[in-house]
Parts: C-alpha cells; sequence; structure tokens
C-alpha cells in the first residue's frame, strides 16, 4: 500500500487554455507545514482536532507514516545516502515501538476524557493527513518540490501529482461555465447550478472530518454552507471557479478564472469586524 497518494478529483481548461486542478492526496502530517508555505494553492485538510481519537489510532495501525528514505547524517538539510541494511532495520523497529509507545499514552488519556484536540497532537508524526488542493498555477510548486533537494516525502507526493497532472486530460468549457470538485458537470437551470455549487462548497468543508465517500441530503449540504459563509470561514469557497473572459487575477487564481470566495466577498463587501468586541471576547481562563 502506497503511503502517500495524489488523484485529481476536477480538472478544468477554459477557453484561453488556462487550466485549473484540484487533487485530493494524503501524506505524512510532518511535511504539512511545507505545503502551507505554497500561498498559489487553496486548501482543505483534514484535522486533527475533529477526528475522534480511535478512529485516528485504527487509522494508524492499519497504514502508518514511515520515512521514505532512512537518509544517513551529513552536514546539510539533504540525506544523500541512506543507512545500511541493517541499520534502517533497527531504525524501523525504533520507530514501531515508539509509534506504539505513544498510541498507548494517547489510549490513557483518552480514557481520562482528555479531548481529541490535545490528545491527537501526539499520534501526528505516524498520521496521514488528506487535504484538497485547487489551483491555476502548479509550476512552481512543482520546480521546487519534485527536486531532490526536497524532503523525501514530499518529493514522492510531488512527483506522484505531477504524474498525474501531465496524463490527465482536463475538460473544456466555455466562458461562464464551472469548475466544481466533487461534482458532476452538467445541469444548466440557475437552480441546479446553485445546488452544484453548494454540494462542492459543502463536499470541500467535509475533508476536514469526514471522507468523501459519505453522503449528505442537499439540505444539510445547504445549512452548512450557510453556516460557512455567516462565520466567514472561506477557504472551502476557494475551490470552485467560474471560467471568465478577464485577466484580472481572483484570489489565487489567474488567467480567466473568477473564484467563488471572491464573488461572495465582493457581494457582501464583509463589514468591518469589531475588533474591540473580539477583545471582550476573551476567555477567563488565561492572562495576557
Amino acid at each position: 500500500m502506497k503511503n502517500i497518494k495524489a488523484k485529481i478529483v476536477a480538472d478544468t481548461v477554459n477557453p484561453k487554455g488556462k487550466r485549473i486542478t484540484t487533487f485530493l492526496v494524503t501524506y505524512p502530517r510532518f511535511i504539512h507545514a511545507e505545503i502551507m508555505t505554497h500561498r498559489a494553492l487553496s486548501r482543505n485538510a483534514a484535522s486533527s482536532r475533529a477526528i475522534p481519537i480511535k478512529k485516528v489510532i485504527e487509522a494508524i495501525k492499519k497504514n502508518p507514516v514511515k520515512p521514505e528514505w532512512w537518509g544517513a547524517t551529513q552536514s546539510g538539510m539533504q540525506a544523500d545516502c541512506q543507512l545500511d541494511e541493517s541499520k534502517i532495520d533497527e531504525c524501523k523497529d525504533i520507530w514501531e515501538d515508539t509509534m506504539y509507545e505513544a498510541i498507548d499514552r494517547v489510549s490513557e488519556l483518552d480514557y481520562l476524557g482528555l479531548h481529541k484536540q490535545i490528545a491527537n497532537r501526539i499520534l501526528e508524526p505516524w498520521f496521514h493527513i488528506t487535504v484538497l488542493i485547487t489551483a491555476t498555477d502548479f509550476d512552481n510548486f512543482f520546480a521546487l518540490r519534485a527536486h531532490k533537494d526536497t524532503q523525501p516525502e514530499f518529493q514522492v507526493l510531488a512527483f506522484r501529482m505531477l504524474d498525474k497532472y501531465l496524463k490527465n486530460v482536463p475538460r473544456s468549457v466555455c466562458w461562464g461555465d464551472w469548475h466544481l470538485p466533487f461534482v458532476e458537470p452538467g445541469g444548466c437551470t440557475l437552480f441546479e447550478l446553485d445546488d452544484r455549487i453548494t454540494q462542492s462548497v459543502a463536499s470541500a468543508a467535509r475533508t476536514s472530518y469526514t471522507t468523501q465517500s459519505d453522503e449528505f441530503p442537499l439540505d444539510k449540504q445547504k445549512a452548512l454552507v450557510d453556516r460557512l459563509a455567516e462565520l466567514g470561514h472561506w477557504s472551502p469557497f476557494e475551490h470552485q471557479a467560474q471560467a471568465i473572459g478577464t485577466a484580472h487575477r481572483s484570489g489565487n487564481f489567474s488567467g480567466g478564472w473568477d473564484q467563488l470566495r471572491q464573488k461572495y466577498q465582493r457581494q457582501d463587501q464583509l463589514d468591518k469586524v469589531d475588533l474591540e468586541s473580539i477583545m471582550n471576547s476573551k476567555p477567563t481562563w488565561f492572562s495576557l
């Protein structure tokens, strides 16, 4: 079983020839911070705070994170050579022993009633994270990360994404059409389009805490999207885009793709946030 996975869930090209692609990827959580440095990528990720402790432990036991390259100590950030086989075997044993020790300790914390947002953090070195990624511009990402100087696990992810990207044929659309991850093309009326956009946004949001195989009725999807918009949780609105015949950038998209998040924010003009009110809501359990 591959520990690091990448698949394309939506791939679209507008009449200008500008491509927008959405990946659903799985990789070790310990490289997630490096993923976050790429601002051209829109992302929604599974959250350790949202997944029950027992479910995390079950996932780790079934498919634990293991290093892809057991590099030998040397100066610099890259390990050009691996340890010899006998030392790699010893390292693997220590890695696994440490994992089961962490699982035992977290199980004790779970028994004591500690919330998952704390206990799950201990398990993160062995936990895979699932992330939805959308962008119109992947060139810099691939140039930097599909490279020998990159963290080995990130190299594997980047090359697997690049392989899918080069082999996949994007769907061609007309001006006014949409890129909607997790939604089948179709639906010409305004009502049908609104429902399809709702399903796409809600599915993107649910990346944080469910699998994409779960199904939800439309009314629950609408309620989720309304709640996200009301609270200002805009990241799930960054994966949908409309093909438009203008050259301006829309959020982090370019080349004639208007990001759904920008449509909402242009429409609502977002009322000024009351910072004093936020400050007055500070919990009393800690001091400044």
